[in-house]
């Protein structure tokens, strides 16, 4: 099998270098792109420079006296120590149902609800104890143990 190179003849070298050019430009780029890059950020700088203020920013605090000896690391074990708690049951609490506030109704592709000054999705539970059941365009289903109650826009 002989390979048939007749081709060659019609190549000109205006062909082989158009051909080799986008290899060359890839190998500049690849060679200087440090330099592109510096080149490319301060031409951006410039342009937003009008645009753009700097400021210095100073803390509102200052660490002073910081050292390790100062450390009292009894109050900080006392501080963090777990402390007992006691979370009431639902069925302990005592909530009115009458005093509660539905003051928003965001109905979408998500649901959400603002009740008592605090928000809220479907399925959530309140900082009350009650259930957030369903949420619809104008009202809201809540659920404290067995007792139901819709909540109505207003």
């Amino acid at each position: 099998m002989s390979l048939k190179l007749g081709f060659l003849k019609y190549l000109t070298v205006n062909h082989i270098l158009m051909s080799l050019l986008p290899l060359f430009v890839l190998i500049l780029v690849f060679y200087f792109r440090t330099d592109i890059e510096r080149l490319a950020l301060e031409q951006v700088e410039s342009l937003l420079k009008g645009y753009v203020k700097q400021r210095v920013v100073t803390p509102y605090f200052v660490l002073q006296n910081y050292s390790e000896e100062n450390i009292d690391y009894e109050h900080i074990y006392t501080l963090l120590k777990p402390q007992g708690t006691y979370i009431k049951s639902v069925e302990e609490k005592k909530v009115d149902l009458d005093n509660i506030e539905l003051s928003f109704i965001y109905f979408g592709k998500d649901k959400y609800v603002i009740i008592n000054g605090n928000l809220y999705r479907e399925g959530d539970i309140s900082l009350e104890g009650f259930k957030i059941d369903r949420i619809e365009m104008e009202r809201v289903k809540i659920i404290w143990g067995s007792t139901e109650k819709w909540l109505y826009i207003y």
